[in-house]
C-alpha cells in the first residue's frame, strides 16, 4: 500500500530490510503468501511505531506447535 506497488499471482518482490509495508488483499480470492526472511526477525509496528510484535525462527516454531495444538493437526518437524 505505502509504496503504491500492486503484486498479483505469482509476483515475486524483494524488499530491503527496513521496508515497512502494509498488505492489502482484494477480491474474493484466497491470499496465500510466502515470506522468505533472511535476518534475525521481522517487526510488526503498531500505529505508533512501536513494535507491537516480533517475530523469530523460535516464535515461529512455537506458534506452529500451538496453533497445531489447538487444531488438532498433526505437527511436522520443521527444523533441518
Amino acid at each position: 500500500v505505502e509504496h503504491g506497488i500492486p503484486t498479483t499471482r505469482g509476483t515475486y518482490t524483494f524488499e530491503p530490510s527496513g521496508t515497512v509495508d502494509t498488505l492489502l488483499a482484494e477480491g474474493n480470492e484466497d491470499l496465500i503468501m510466502l515470506f522468505i526472511v533472511e535476518g534475525p526477525a521481522v517487526e510488526y509496528l503498531a500505529d505508533d511505531d512501536s513494535i507491537a510484535r516480533r517475530e523469530t525462527l523460535a516464535t515461529k516454531i512455537a506458534n506452529y506447535g500451538n496453533q497445531g495444538e489447538l487444531t488438532k493437526m498433526s505437527v511436522q518437524d520443521l527444523t533441518y
